[in-house]
């Protein structure tokens, strides 16, 4: 089991909804050494004009993803009062880093893999695949087979089409389907079109971006 910790800004003048902070960082580039990657995703999610931040701790141990701790932390000297502590949504805070730490891993892994270090690009990955929920040897999928023959069936119609964000828009149809607006702002749908092309169900090329 190994802990991450990730903060967040809160209340700033500049903070970012999950996509945005993504855009930003793929601007930043990832073709330099794995280490100073993550420096620049760190500091692409620090927002000078926050009065608060939150960080929150994850156990990881390779088949789960637990956030065990969510710290709250004043950057101006205020009091941390229980009515700074209701100001905090602290569900969408620990999706909200969630999101970005799945994101990070997956990229480091990406460019680790890129410079021939395979082992450190699989460490990095068996950190990413928890936090977005892709079924692991020896785990157990909440999802059946019909779940990702579904999720097939959509990206491999999106794609047949000619659109050149099948995740994207397999994210949305899924989310009106299952009443779960989330799934257009998370990495679920991207790990079960993963999955799912594991499975043998979606051919043809990778897409970097989409799947």
């Amino acid at each position: 089991m190994q802990e991450h910790r990730i903060t967040v800004s809160i209340g700033g003048e500049n903070s970012s909804s999950f996509d945005e902070w993504q855009a930003t960082v793929a601007r930043l580039g990832m073709d330099r050494e794995a280490a100073k990657a993550v420096q620049d995703l760190a500091a692409a999610s620090h927002d000078e004009t926050a009065p608060w931040e939150t960080t929150v701790t994850w156990a990881i141990d390779g088949e789960t993803a637990t956030p065990v701790a969510v710290e709250l932390r004043s950057r101006n000297g205020q009091p941390v009062t229980p009515e700074a502590w209701r100001a905090v949504k602290v569900a969408a805070v620990v999706s909200e880093t969630r999101n970005r730490l799945g994101w990070t891993y997956e990229r480091v892994s990406e460019v680790l893999a890129g410079k021939g270090k395979a082992d450190a690009a699989a460490a990095a990955q068996a950190y990413a695949d928890p936090l977005q929920d892709i079924p692991r040897r020896g785990r157990r999928s909440i999802y059946d087979a019909a779940h990702f023959e579904r999720v097939a069936g959509l990206y491999n119609a999106a794609a047949s089409s000619g659109d050149t964000r099948p995740v994207r828009t397999v994210a949305h149809q899924l989310a009106a389907a299952m009443q779960d607006p989330q799934l257009t702002k998370d990495n679920r749908v991207k790990a079960w079109v993963r999955e799912a092309r594991k499975r043998g169900l979606i051919h043809g090329e990778r897409n970097k971006e989409n799947g």
